[in-house]
């Protein structure tokens, strides 16, 4: 529940914040991750799930860097992809392969649009 309130204020944040006060919130996040992690993690899917949310972290730092941004959402994805898949969530699987598949097709754009 804290995770997902933590991504909820991250995601507000990435939105409406100063760019200093998101840096420190997402440096806060990550360390708070790691921190509780080994108090949480159930095994492998947890990890996983944790470099998902931390690729992500970078994401939303990188939000001015087009193509770094779309490789940390990138790897996000790929990190939740295989977390719902070990989770057997299908409705995760869902949810996170057409943003997988909306990256693709952005950064697919973006490319073509830099070659014309």
């Amino acid at each position: 529940m804290l995770t997902a309130l933590g991504g909820t204020i991250r995601s507000l944040m990435a939105i409406y914040a100063p760019r200093k006060a998101l840096g420190i919130y997402l440096v806060l996040y990550i360390l708070a991750l790691i921190a509780v992690f080994p108090f949480i993690g159930d095994g492998l899917k947890d990890y996983i799930a944790v470099a998902g949310t931390t690729f992500f972290c970078f994401s939303v730092w990188f939000k001015e860097n087009f193509l770094a941004h779309r490789f940390f959402a990138f790897m996000h994805q790929i990190s939740w992809i295989i977390a719902f898949i070990l989770l057997g969530s299908y409705g995760g699987l869902a949810l996170i392969s057409v943003m997988f598949f909306s990256n693709i097709i952005g950064t697919g754009r973006y490319i073509l649009k830099q070659r014309s």
